[in-house]
């Protein structure tokens, strides 16, 4: 399901809203009551001491009522007046409303102060005052029924601004949410004007004000600044994989005129095993450039099996005559991919003894420290400048003091590699002649 941005707030601003309005709703009929129950107990008091200041104790008092009080109707407003009566300390009835009652021994229990009492399932507020100088007590009180119609007039006060402030509220969200998306869709049409190569930062400057929108520019612009780096080296790594490709096929086409033109049998043989040696360095460097091309994009999976990594070094280590093994004799088990690791050896044996003057050793040590297996490959040839170390593992790269065909892949193949391994490779500081290449693998795990 599509949803914009937009509905998305306006929906969550709609659900807070609705929360908000019961909430307050809630919150309003419990003041309605509060207030409704604090306004019987105010008349009540009102009316007890009324009561008691316009009474005027009299010896020859009989039992009497007053008509006035017991038929009069509701207020407007909804208000009833309280029923009342006054008696002396041994319950003689001095005064009575009309329509107190008649049971009142509940009503005459609740002691001095605001009480309740239930009659004939009514409930009844009973405010009652001991005059002890006078000897009276006076008894005020109102029913549930009278308490509820005060409430049900107070509840609508607090209701109806919140009921008609809704509506207003949503509009208003609603052009907010408009208002305030504006940057965002203005961003959105910038980049959706871009051409797919146009990869340079967004210049919004109108948009910078806000923060969010500011690091979302941010955000795009460092994505925009990668894939510029990747799409360049994209294309380095076409062009040099072109132009390295280039020279041994122009060389096959010129030993295969060579071999047409042969006019004897001794120079074709010297032609077509050019030929052999070109097709076999091609073979080689395209095999390079696959394994660099699916190790980068990760299409390649590592098949980790437990291997020795120790054997595996001698056993390569063995078809180089120059080669000179220490600490391949203990095994050394490593996680990994027995091809890719051969590749790896079989790179650097090969890059040291390319650089490496005929008549010196390639020395190969194999160390195991700190759960690390490290290979060091030291070659006694000229070496590489410090200026060129850091680039010695850049694809294609061949310093000024190459020896015989390389193709500048060796070592950004053997980079490759150990990351996808969980290691890594990299070039030792120069302390004699010659160039020492480590390479550092995670060793098995042994429990």
């Amino acid at each position: 399901m599509n949803i914009s941005l937009q509905t998305r707030l306006l929906l969550l601003m709609s659900v807070a809203l609705a929360i908000g309005v019961l909430v307050t709703q809630q919150a309003g009929r419990y003041e309605s009551r509060r207030t409704a129950a604090a306004d019987i107990d105010a008349r009540l008091g009102r009316v007890a001491h009324t009561l008691l200041l316009s009474w005027q104790v009299s010896n020859d008092l009989t039992v009497a009522s007053i008509p006035a009080l017991t038929v009069a109707p509701p207020a407007p407003d909804g208000k009833r007046l309280p029923v009342f009566e006054v008696t002396t300390f041994d319950n003689r009835v001095l005064l009575r409303s009309h329509d107190f009652p008649l049971r009142t021994h509940a009503l005459r229990a609740a002691g001095p102060g605001y009480g309740n009492a239930e009659i004939e399932n009514t409930r009844w507020r009973v405010f009652t005052v001991i005059d002890s100088q006078r000897r009276i007590i006076c008894r005020v009180a109102l029913n549930e029924h009278d308490r509820s119609l005060r409430e049900a007039t107070l509840a609508p006060h607090f209701d109806q601004p919140l009921l008609l402030g809704v509506p207003l509220i949503l509009v208003l969200g609603w052009m907010s949410l408009v208002y305030g998306l504006r940057p965002l869709r203005r961003l959105s049409r910038e980049l959706a004007r871009r051409d797919a190569t146009d990869l340079a930062p967004i210049r919004s400057v109108d948009n910078d004000a806000i923060v969010e929108i500011r690091a979302l520019r941010r955000t795009l612009d460092g994505l925009f600044e990668r894939l510029r780096h990747a799409v360049n080296a994209q294309r380095l790594f076409t062009a040099a994989a072109g132009h390295e490709l280039r020279t041994p096929l122009a060389g096959l086409r010129t030993q295969i005129e060579v071999a047409q033109r042969a006019p004897d049998a001794q120079q074709q043989t010297h032609a077509l095993e050019r030929i052999a040696r070109a097709g076999e360095h091609m073979e080689k460097l395209v095999s390079r450039l696959l394994h660099l091309a699916r190790l980068d994009s990760g299409e390649t999976e590592i098949a980790r099996h437990t291997l020795d990594f120790a054997a595996l070094v001698a056993r390569i280590s063995g078809d180089y005559a120059r080669v000179a093994c220490d600490g391949v004799d203990r095994p050394a088990e490593l996680q990994g991919d027995a091809s890719l690791l051969e590749a790896l050896v079989t790179n650097l044996l090969d890059n040291a003894c390319r650089h490496a003057p005929t008549d010196t050793p390639v020395e190969v040590t194999l160390a195991h420290h700190d759960h690390w297996l490290t290979l060091h490959v030291r070659d006694h040839g000229p070496g590489l400048p410090e200026a060129d170390r850091a680039r010695a593992f850049d694809v294609f790269y061949r310093g000024e003091n190459t020896f015989g065909e390389g193709s500048g892949l060796g070592l950004a193949l053997v980079r490759a590699i150990a990351r996808a391994h969980g290691g890594h490779a990299g070039i030792d500081p120069p302390s004699r002649d010659g160039l020492c290449v480590t390479v550092r693998l995670p060793a098995a795990h042994r429990s």
